[in-house]
């Protein structure tokens, strides 16, 4: 009679709810993501209508798909989808089997492959994008290391010495600049960093007093061994 009829769907109603509700709160789904995934209750009511599997597989199709969605959506917040490309891609699904579900099954099928593979996509891209900011954060902590070295060098050699105004700013500035590039590009260990310190060693002493032929002689080498074309 059409009695039983309203009746026996007002129990897959409340089942389609029931399921809903198991699957969505259980995950503590943020409210937008429970609401926006809410509507396909529409849809599977109508799954649930023409295949009563519904609620005895977990494997049915249309099961699988809520459950893949639902766990897409598990932490999701406006701050951790900036793009919203989950969020439009979930939204998109909805409104799909809302539009275009009518008795074909297999659709839940093809828009779950769909799904894993945009999940798999946007996956790649966020490891991307995490390993992009972490290399860029090491490579901000190694400059500004490696521009402390340069200053704690230069101001070793130059504090509490007579060296001219202009030989001081022309090591705490491009000569720092220019230690800062071999220690990030060779490192402190190597020769072009030796020989960085020993230039900055051997401009200072040349500007120092000299008091005998030996010190002249001295500064006469150096001036013919290290021209200054290295700066």
């Amino acid at each position: 009679s059409g009695a039983n009829v309203s009746g026996a769907d007002e129990d897959t109603i409340d089942l389609v709810g029931l399921l809903f509700e198991y699957i969505l709160q259980d995950r503590n789904l943020p409210a937008e993501m429970q609401a926006m995934l809410g509507r396909l209750q529409i849809p599977f009511l109508k799954v649930a209508l023409l295949d009563k599997h519904l609620f005895a597989r977990r494997t049915h199709p249309a099961r699988v798909l809520l459950d893949s969605l639902a766990q897409a959506c598990v932490g999701w917040s406006e701050e951790s989808d900036r793009d919203r490309r989950l969020h439009d891609k979930v939204k998109e699904i909805v409104e799909s089997l809302l539009k275009d579900f009518e008795d074909d099954l297999g659709i839940f099928d093809r828009v779950r492959i769909d799904f894993e593979a945009f999940v798999e996509t946007n996956k790649r891209r966020s490891d991307l994008a995490e390993q992009r900011a972490s290399e860029a954060t090491r490579g901000r902590e190694k400059l500004l290391d490696a521009r402390r070295t340069a200053a704690r060098e230069i101001m070793q050699r130059i504090e509490n010495r007579q060296v001219p105004e202009l030989i001081k700013n022309l090591l705490s500035r491009p000569w720092a600049n220019y230690l800062v590039l071999v220690m990030l590009r060779q490192g402190d260990t190597s020769n072009e960093w030796r020989h960085a310190l020993r230039f900055a060693d051997e401009l200072i002493w040349s500007v120092q007093p000299k008091h005998n032929a030996a010190e002249r002689e001295r500064l006469q080498a150096i001036l013919e061994d290290q021209p200054f074309e290295s700066l």
